[in-house]
């Protein structure tokens, strides 16, 4: 595991992100050998935060880039479902999707809407392992991006995040997703 490591690593300082699954534009962590218990890994070590920012696809992005988009954002202003979400989530993680949906009553397809705009936004992401169901496949639990900021003990400061958000992410999403990260929109 250490070369697998070493070389997500290293992508993550160049690129900002990896995708989890293989990807035909982008580097995923299978290309290197990962699989489920290397996620789960990252995860747990809080080397990544779990996100949805390219294509709409699961993707780690590294702490550095997590805290240039946080330092372009302002407070989030959150639909009734994602704010039922986020106050669930807050209140009871590490939680996974099966508790949150026992526990809220929102519909399936609107949970899931919910779950992805709270992970585009950087309010919550995975923060561990609920179950393990094969090599390449499982079951997170999530918790809220503060859980993921104080465990993670990363602190980054920029005098310019914009900067850095523009040379991890240009090219490699679109021109307006980008204008938005920036603008904190």
């Amino acid at each position: 595991m250490d070369q697998f490591l070493q070389q997500v690593q290293q992508l993550l300082n160049n690129n900002g992100f990896i995708m989890l699954n293989e990807n035909q534009k982008y580097p995923s962590i299978c290309e290197y050998g990962g699989g489920w218990q290397e996620a789960i890994y990252l995860i747990n070590t809080r080397k990544v935060f779990l996100t949805k920012l390219i294509e709409d696809k699961s993707t780690f992005i590294s702490p550095k880039l997590y805290y240039a988009i946080r330092a372009c954002q302002g407070l989030s202003k959150m639909k009734d479902n994602e704010r039922y979400v986020y106050e669930f989530i807050q209140l009871n993680e590490p939680v996974d999707m099966k508790f949150i949906r026992l526990g809220l009553p929102i519909e399936v397809t609107e949970l899931k809407k919910a779950m992805k705009t709270l992970q585009n936004k950087l309010m919550i992401t995975a923060i561990g392992e609920a179950k393990s169901i094969s090599n390449n496949w499982g079951v997170y639990l999530w918790g809220t991006s503060e859980t993921w900021e104080r465990e993670s003990k990363g602190e980054y400061i920029f005098e310019n995040p914009q900067e850095i958000i523009v040379e991890m992410l240009a090219e490699k999403i679109s021109d307006n997703k980008l204008k938005a990260i920036i603008m904190g929109t």
